[in-house]
Formats: structure tokens, C-alpha cells, sequence
């Protein structure tokens, strides 16, 4: 694909989440007046937790570690369908101290404590910081495969200040729990529909060449797929990461904000939950037919990462 063909498919779709936002933002009463439409767009939102790295991440872990991708998407799914009165009593804490970062909800907890607000804020960045690079790098490099030139470091300067301009616009400008970010609920849902229906394409296509692909191919890849997901790979290291990925889904600062921030009510969660669990069980579903075709047709001829975008 031409370098320019995709900037601007690139552009044109950070463009329609920016008209999204602004339009919503405009039309604010029109808006809350679709309790429905909303709940609908803050369940898609809660979908963030499957970031764009899903596409790189999810699919190269299913291939290369087999049962370590599994509790990504499981342990999630099991808090949100198990604990709803957990889910109810955190977001009417948060709303109690009208916390808008976790930062603000934990120092709350501990008498609006200045230190350990810094402390926590301190620990957030610091996390934050690599996870952001990895999702800029994944920009970056699906543009330079697609386009087929060296272009990964300025897509990914052109991506962060378009991304950082977002949030200063419909995310850091109201920052105020009375004042929620409507706009950036609505483009987070879309960004999050777009994402579920562009991996479910790439399973689809994935499911197409395997159906083609040559019997020695497909023997090939059940093998490999089923010594990684055999009995022996389960290790500590499972465990660890399902203890890990359970409070992720509403520790991660994104997931704290769009879950607990932008509840309206505090049955918003509750009443979603299974709506998020749904989409969450789609994105893990779609991403093992890539797995497993790139296993079968790539075998070491590029890293698992990059299944999707060689597919």
C-alpha cells in the first residue's frame, strides 16, 4: 500500500474519532437524554483494556507461550462476571470521593494523604511510560510494514502528538468528576468497535488461508500450537499473570477512568459488565485463528508479533 494512501486512511480515522468527540461534546444534553446509546458506548469504552498492542501482543503470546495468553483475557472476564457487588461498592467509593485518577481514589483512602498521592501518581508514570511506547511503536511499525518504508520513528512523533492533543482536548480539559468527557467516551467506544471488527477481519482472512493452505501447512501448525498449550507450559508464571490481569481491569489508570470515572451511576459497571466480558471473550476468541495460521504458514519466517500485519 502507498505511503500516502495509508497516512491518510491513518489520518482520516484519528479525524473521525476527533469529529466524534466534538460532536458529542456540542450535544451534550441531546446525548444524555439515550440513556441506552450511552451505556452502549461506555461498555465499548470499558474495551480499552484490549489495547492496540492486542494485535501484536495477544496473537505472538498465543503462539510463542501458548497458555500464558489465556489469563489476559480470562482472569478479567471472571472479575467482572463474579464480583459485581465489588464492582458496585468501588465505583460508589470513588464517586463518594469524587476521585477522577487512581492517584486521587487511593490518597483518598488515606485521608487525602498529598505523599502518597505523589507516590502513586510517581508509580503510574513510571509504568505508564513503556506501555504508551509499545503502543506507539506497534503504530509506527504496522505503517511501516503496510507501506513498505523505513517510517516507524515519525509516525510514531506524528501519532504521539496527535494522540496528546486528543487527550488534552476531551481528556486533561475536563478534568473535574462533575464535568465528564462524554466526547472522549463516545470516540474511545468507537476506536474500540473498530479495533474488535478490523482483528475479526484478520481471523477471518487468517481462517481463509488455512482453509487453502496445504495439508503438511496445517498439520504443521496443530502440532506446534498444541505442544505450546500442552500441560507442561503451565508454570508459575500463569498464575502470576492471572493474579495480575484480574486487578488490571480496573487498576490500569485507562481502566480506572473510562470503568469507575465515567460511571454515571454506580451500577453503570454491574449493568455493563457483561457487555465488556463479551467483548473481551471476542478479542481473545479472534486472536487464536491468527495464531494459529501464522504458526502454520510462517513458521521463523518473521517474529510472532508481526503475524497479523505478514498475514
Amino acid at each position: 500500500m502507498p505511503l500516502r494512501f495509508s497516512a491518510l486512511l491513518a489520518l482520516a480515522l484519528m479525524l473521525m474519532l476527533f469529529v466524534i468527540a466534538a460532536v458529542v461534546e456540542s450535544r451534550r444534553a441531546a446525548f444524555a437524554r439515550r440513556p441506552r446509546l450511552r451505556l452502549g458506548a461506555y461498555t465499548l469504552a470499558v474495551g480499552v483494556y484490549c489495547s492496540s498492542w492486542t494485535f501484536y501482543g495477544a496473537v505472538g503470546t498465543a503462539a510463542r507461550e501458548g497458555w500464558n495468553y489465556l489469563p489476559i483475557y480470562a482472569a478479567p472476564i471472571l472479575v467482572l462476571l463474579a464480583a459485581p457487588r465489588f464492582l458496585a461498592r468501588l465505583t460508589a467509593a470513588v464517586a463518594e470521593e469524587r476521585a477522577a485518577t487512581v492517584s486521587d481514589f487511593i490518597a483518598a483512602r488515606f485521608g487525602h494523604d498529598v505523599v502518597v498521592a505523589r507516590l502513586v501518581t510517581t508509580i503510574a508514570l513510571l509504568g505508564s511510560i513503556p506501555y504508551i511506547a509499545l503502543q506507539l511503536r506497534s503504530i509506527g511499525g504496522a505503517m511501516s510494514l503496510v507501506s513498505a518504508q523505513s517510517v516507524t520513528g515519525p509516525v510514531m512523533a506524528i501519532a504521539a502528538l496527535l494522540l496528546a492533543l486528543f487527550a488534552v482536548l476531551y481528556g486533561a480539559r475536563r478534568y473535574e468528576l462533575a464535568s465528564r468527557s462524554e466526547g472522549l467516551l463516545y470516540a474511545i467506544g468507537l476506536d474500540s468497535l473498530f479495533k474488535l471488527l478490523a482483528l475479526g477481519i484478520v481471523a477471518v482472512l487468517a481462517v481463509s488461508l488455512m482453509v487453502d493452505a496445504e495439508p503438511a501447512s496445517v498439520a504443521r501448525g496443530w502440532r506446534a500450537i498444541g505442544e505450546r498449550f500442552g500441560p507442561g507450559h503451565l508454570s508459575l508464571e500463569f498464575a502470576v499473570i492471572t493474579l495480575i490481569s484480574a486487578m488490571a481491569v480496573v487498576a490500569l489508570p485507562r481502566q480506572f477512568y473510562m470503568g469507575v470515572v465515567e460511571a454515571r451511576e454506580p451500577g453503570d459497571l454491574v449493568r455493563a459488565r457483561f457487555g465488556i466480558a463479551g467483548y473481551i471473550f471476542l478479542m481473545a476468541l479472534l486472536v487464536l485463528p491468527v495464531a494459529f495460521a501464522g504458526t502454520a504458514l510462517l513458521p521463523g519466517a518473521v517474529a510472532p508479533d508481526r503475524y497479523v500485519l505478514q498475514l
